[in-house]
């Protein structure tokens, strides 16, 4: 009897565990969004440089702010030829062991590459960075919300059917 509540909660356990990196998936690309619309807001709107609207995010607490102070701290050191590979090469820091498809993590760490740091350019850049990644959003929210009770439902049946063929 105790074999059989052991793989039930198991089984449970282990459905529970996709589901809940799923969301944490799911959230990391709401922080990405939300973060370069901040940037946006506030290198565009505010017309703040770069080293300030990152100073600003990192004072507003955001989920990657290691992220931000190592680039912040490179900055401000003046070891900063080009932003956009700066921002390109402490990403692949942030995206590694991240669970995302290879194009977001290229549509993230490609942000700030091969743009003029003209106010508009970086607005419609950043904003269109950030569409791109909110429709990514839905998609993965839509395709999970759907297969979210099947994930349940599979991890219960299977080891239901493992109890049985153990009984």
């Amino acid at each position: 009897m105790l074999l059989v509540i052991w793989l039930l909660s198991a089984g449970i356990g282990v459905s529970y565990s996709v589901i809940s990196e799923r969301k944490k998936r799911i959230e990391f690309l709401g922080t990405m969004e939300r973060d370069l619309k901040k940037l946006g807001y506030y290198m565009c709107e505010w017309r703040l440089p770069v080293e300030e609207a990152i100073g600003r995010i990192i004072k507003e607490g955001s989920q990657f702010g290691v992220f931000y102070e190592a680039i912040h701290k490179r900055i401000r050191e003046r070891y900063v030829d080009d932003f956009g590979e700066l921002w390109c090469e402490e990403s692949k820091g942030l995206l590694t062991g991240v669970t995302l498809s290879e194009e977001i993590k290229i549509l993230w760490r490609d942000t700030f590459s091969q743009i003029p740091m003209e106010p508009e350019a970086v607005k419609r850049q950043l904003y269109l960075k950030s569409e791109m990644l909110s429709e990514k959003r839905r998609a993965l929210e839509e395709k999970y919300k759907g297969e979210q009770r099947l994930v349940l439902s599979m991890g219960f049946f299977v080891s239901a059917f493992l109890c049985l063929i153990l009984w």
